[in-house]
């Protein structure tokens, strides 16, 4: 029905409605912390939402880019921005998340039983699509934090070049990932494995930063929600029945 507000929850995390519009899922720390396992990253506690809470954690220019300043028009340009970037990273997260599954009806699981690997070549290209997508919105962003995730990103890609060529993968100068379909069929579902499943090369690290971004996209939101708007109304109230931490 119109003007009502719809919630679901799936085993990625919840998503919420206005609608039929999707607005935000949520990436939990407990999901962090299960994709850094995989990942084999170190855990970081401190995220840009600790920065936003805690201004004794010293000068820090991240405050700043976000305009977290008493009085300060909302700037809805920016919060888009941020929505826009959730929306980027947690696709990300959502398909290489199919790929690093490891329960027994994961897609590696049933490509063992099935012997066929045609599931794992379109989750594959899914997240090809994904991962070119948020390269897009970070470059599109003057974030030094952005920047830095994006960088983090490429290296992981470019840390992978040699055996993405091996399946049809190549990289371009500017970061982006292409498929050579023919290449991509032909491959065997051990090297894909290698690189994309649970213990791969690629899939857990990208899958780990890819929480991260939707965690500071998050915490821009929430940044931007708790501001005033001109005429003194807390912009926050917008939102009041979107619950979008829990």
């Amino acid at each position: 029905m119109a003007g009502m507000n719809f919630q679901t929850r799936s085993s990625a995390g919840s998503i919420f409605y206005i609608g039929r519009k999707t607005i935000m899922m949520r990436v939990t720390s407990q999901m962090l912390d299960r994709a850094a396992a995989k990942s084999g990253l170190p855990i970081r506690r401190a995220s840009l939402l600790d920065y936003i809470d805690n201004p004794g954690m010293g000068n820090n220019p991240l405050l700043d880019s976000l305009g977290k300043n008493n009085g300060i028009t909302v700037d809805s340009t920016r919060k888009n921005a941020y929505e826009k970037l959730g929306k980027a990273a947690l696709n990300l997260f959502q398909s290489v998340g199919t790929l690093t599954s490891d329960d027994e009806n994961s897609a590696f699981a049933e490509a063992k039983k099935s012997g066929d690997t045609t599931k794992i070549q379109s989750e594959i290209e899914n997240l090809v699509k994904n991962y070119n997508k948020m390269l897009d919105v970070l470059k599109s962003s003057s974030s030094p934090i952005n920047t830095y995730y994006r960088e983090i990103l490429e290296e992981t890609a470019e840390e992978n070049s040699e055996a993405f060529s091996q399946i049809g993968i190549t990289i371009s100068k500017d970061g982006v990932l292409s498929i050579d379909q023919e290449k991509l069929k032909a491959a065997d579902l051990d090297s894909l494995e290698k690189i994309f499943g649970a213990s791969g090369t690629f899939a857990p690290k990208a899958e780990f930063l890819a929480a991260r971004i939707a965690l500071n996209a998050q915490a821009g939101i929430a940044s931007v929600s708790n501001q005033y708007n001109s005429t003194g109304n807390n912009y926050s109230a917008s939102y009041g029945n979107y619950d979008f931490w829990g």
